[in-house]
């Protein structure tokens, strides 16, 4: 006796088998995949049921942005870093030495408790509107500026393309007002001068266009006829290690100025320098805060023989990190590698030690950065050292 099934029960059957074959499929694809591509599964499970059932509201791209960042932070690299894509841009144009601000590096004066200026990058903005170092900025848009609200006074320095921000400050005992648009501004990251017959030269990063600042600096000192070249690097966070190295191979003879170990073990020289060099003897200026690229510069200038480092231990950051841009303007950074001087040491942990090592006393850490030529522990022990061995 033959039986007859109606079209809607066949295909109902027929979807019924489809599904039952799809999730076989999946557990099957589900067994034999790695971790993460479970983790992509349950991410979007996730999303299902958040979009489903929760309660507030959902920005999907701050959802995207957060996901992103976990990733990065669960790889365990301190210096791993996701960034959207607004920050993405700002920190590419960071490294390019391009910058959206005032252009100036404050500090709370120890005395006074008002903004100490102690750089203002040439033609940016705060240079165009007449501030200059050593000026200290008393109050900004009215508001007067104390120990407590200091803080947020230097925050609310960060403002829009376009803003007016009206300043007034002290010079010389003289007040003054002046008003201050937001701009796109080039970081002046290179600041140099003559302290007697030496060259002085400060680098407080390095970045694209430290190098032809350097150069500027470097030509400048030398044609003048100074017997000798101090570089500070205190407080110098590193950078790039492109502008570094093209930095010392102005400086050093021929040879190797770094090279990297990569992850499978395979080591590789990233740069050189050529024979072209500075005959000078020369003193590099050390902290705590000198890291990364900052560090390789100071090494690198013992490893050659042309001078000596002069402060305190540095940072300890020897290895490096590569940034990299997604499809939708976002970035990620991590480590691909551990960098080496001509030396090959090794100053990822415990830093450099500096050939001539002292301690700031108390005085002259408050006021590190109000002291004269004259006072300055750093430059006077770089001083006694040349002026004991010409």
């Amino acid at each position: 006796m033959k039986r007859t099934i109606s079209l809607r029960k066949a295909i109902l059957i027929s979807a019924a088998c489809l599904l039952a074959g799809i999730l076989l499929t999946a557990l099957i694809i589900y067994a034999f995949m790695g971790d993460l591509a479970r983790t992509y599964i349950k991410l979007a499970e996730i999303d299902f049921l958040v979009d489903r059932y929760y309660y507030g509201n959902v920005d999907d791209g701050v959802l995207g942005d957060g996901a992103c960042a976990g990733f990065v932070s669960a790889l365990g690299d301190k210096y791993a870093q996701y960034l959207p894509a607004q920050a993405a841009k700002e920190n590419f144009d960071s490294l390019e030495g391009s910058f959206t601000g005032i252009g100036v590096t404050v500090c709370l004066h120890p005395e006074n408790h008002t903004m100490y200026v102690v750089n203002v990058s040439k033609d940016g903005p705060a240079y165009n509107a007449g501030i200059r170092a050593g000026d200290e900025i008393t109050s900004i848009d009215g508001t007067v500026i104390d120990k407590q609200n200091y803080v947020q006074s230097v925050g609310s320095l960060s403002r829009q393309i376009g803003d007016i921000i009206k300043v007034s400050f002290v010079r010389d005992g003289k007040a003054n007002k002046t008003e201050i648009t937001v701009n796109y501004f080039e970081l002046q990251s290179v600041f140099y001068r003559k302290i007697g017959e030496y060259g002085y030269i400060q680098i407080t990063q390095f970045n694209d266009s430290s190098v032809n600042q350097f150069k500027i600096a470097l030509d400048s000192l030398t044609e003048s006829g100074v017997k000798g070249l101090i570089f500070d690097l205190i407080d110098n966070g590193g950078g790039t290690v492109n502008s570094a190295s093209e930095i010392l191979d102005m400086l050093l003879p021929e040879g190797d100025i770094i090279s990297i170990r990569h992850g499978d073990g395979s080591e590789e020289v990233l740069h050189t320098s050529d024979s072209n060099e500075i005959n000078l003897p020369m003193a590099v200026l050390t902290n705590g805060n000198t890291a990364s690229a900052a560090e390789l510069f100071a090494i690198s200038i013992r490893d050659y023989n042309k001078g000596i480092l002069i402060g305190q231990n540095t940072y300890g950051k020897g290895v490096m990190q590569t940034t990299y841009s997604l499809d939708d303007g976002s970035s990620v950074k991590f480590t691909v590698g551990q960098f080496f001087s001509k030396s090959k040491t090794d100053f990822s942990d415990g830093g450099i030690i500096p050939d001539v090592m002292f301690e700031l006393n108390e005085h002259e850490r408050t006021h590190y950065y109000l002291l004269t030529d004259q006072d300055n522990p750093y430059i006077k022990k770089a001083v006694e050292w040349f002026n004991e061995n010409k």
